[in-house]
């Protein structure tokens, strides 16, 4: 059983009401039987005895209490030293330092003795003081949260630190018990993880503004898909959230694209293609397309980035250019080959008619003239014909 203040007061009530009823008692008793001289050395040792038994219980629960005070005393001082966390107890009076833990002599880089030897306007940079004195007069008790400061370490190094602290007494002083938290490490993740935020914006931005761009889940269905492809496809983005982006890329309705596109994506690689998509109004159109994988460390796709550029006017251009050559090609073809037949006979003809010749024979031999020299202008025709032709495919190529 704990032996409270009261259990002990009530212990010895007791027990000093039955030795005074019982040793009174006896002493009447022999009161009796003896005389007053005789009764009164054993009063005298009655009272001694009480005495004597109740400074001995008196010292012995002392003794046993101020040894259990130590000892949570220490259990305390130790609680507080090797405390992980720096843990500092400043006067309120003073701001000097009364207390601190070995976590905070490690952060600060100050001994023991010397940070006793310091206050709160040594550990902060000159320009925080105003705002310091700000927040210790005020009359708030209790759990306090004083956000983000700035302290100086001894080597003169800035340091960022979360500020909790609660009002307390200690050794029968005004105090505050104060648990500065370095984020100097966290502040500078933060600041970095900013940085790679406005960088990934910034890309996002540029790519959406120049790009045609779709932003799909693990399956391919459609979570974003900027205003250009809106405008080109002239698919509104929330008529295609939660669908297949080959709903919007027509030329990926294929199997055999599908497969490949799949396969590549598999391997964690970029799928490259040109696709022959169609609008709502049912215009085609040409994009060069590049679907992004984004995986997680084990490998499995969680997002799909699709970015795609207008090659409408390129495509159209390679047709031209293919038509021109297949102009030329026609024009070489009859030059080199259609053509030279029939001046290669016009030649042997002409050379007949060097020779003397029947009547008969002339007329045949200008008839024959005569039925080249009009294949020969067919071929003419023909040339002219491709040329402009080219010329007109020339034309447009250049606007």
């Amino acid at each position: 059983m704990r032996l409270t203040p009261f259990y002990i007061a009530f212990i010895y009530f007791i027990l000093s009401a039955l030795w005074i009823l019982l040793s009174d008692n006896l002493l009447q008793e022999l009161q009796h039987q003896q005389s007053i001289d005789d009764i009164m050395p054993l009063a005298v040792a009655k009272g001694l005895f009480f005495i004597s038994a109740t400074a001995v219980i008196i010292f012995f629960l002392s003794n046993y209490h101020e040894k259990k005070l130590r000892s949570s005393l220490e259990n305390y001082q130790k609680l507080f030293e090797s405390n992980p966390f720096p843990i500092y107890i400043v006067d309120l009076n003073t701001l000097r330092f009364v207390a601190v833990n070995d976590a905070c002599t490690l952060q600060y880089g100050y001994t023991r003795e010397e940070f006793l030897a310091l206050n709160l306007r040594d550990i902060r940079p000159h320009e925080d003081i105003p705002m310091l004195e700000k927040v210790i007069n005020n009359n708030t008790s209790g759990y306090i949260d004083a956000g983000q400061w700035r302290h100086i370490k001894k080597s003169g190094e800035l340091l960022h630190v979360h500020v909790t602290y609660h009002h307390v007494i200690f050794n029968n002083r005004s105090c505050i018990l104060v648990l500065p938290q370095e984020i100097s490490s966290q502040l500078k993740a933060e600041q970095k993880v900013g940085e790679l935020v406005k960088e990934l914006n910034e890309f996002k931005n540029a790519i959406s503004s120049a790009s045609l761009l779709i932003i799909a889940n693990h399956e391919g269905k459609i979570e974003f898909m900027n205003s250009n492809l809106e405008k080109l496809s002239q698919h509104t983005y929330t008529s295609k959230i939660g669908k297949l982006f080959t709903e919007v890329a027509t030329g990926l309705r294929d199997n055999d694209f599908n497969t490949e596109m799949w396969q590549c994506m598999s391997k964690g690689e970029v799928w490259k293609g040109e696709l022959n998509n169609i609008k709502k109004d049912g215009v085609k159109y040409w994009t060069e397309c590049f679907v992004i994988p984004i995986t997680t460390n084990e490998g499995i796709i969680s997002k799909m980035v699709i970015i795609q550029s207008d090659i409408t006017e390129r495509k159209h251009s390679e047709e031209l250019v293919n038509e021109s050559n297949k102009h030329l090609s026609e024009i070489a073809w009859i030059s080199s080959h259609q053509l030279r037949h029939p001046v290669s006979n016009l030649m042997g003809l002409c050379d007949l008619l060097n020779f003397p010749l029947s009547e008969k024979e002339e007329n045949e031999v200008k008839r024959s003239i005569d039925g080249e020299l009009k294949r020969l202008d067919e071929m003419i025709r023909l040339i002219v014909e491709k040329t402009y032709l080219l010329k007109d495919v020339t034309s447009t190529l250049k606007k």
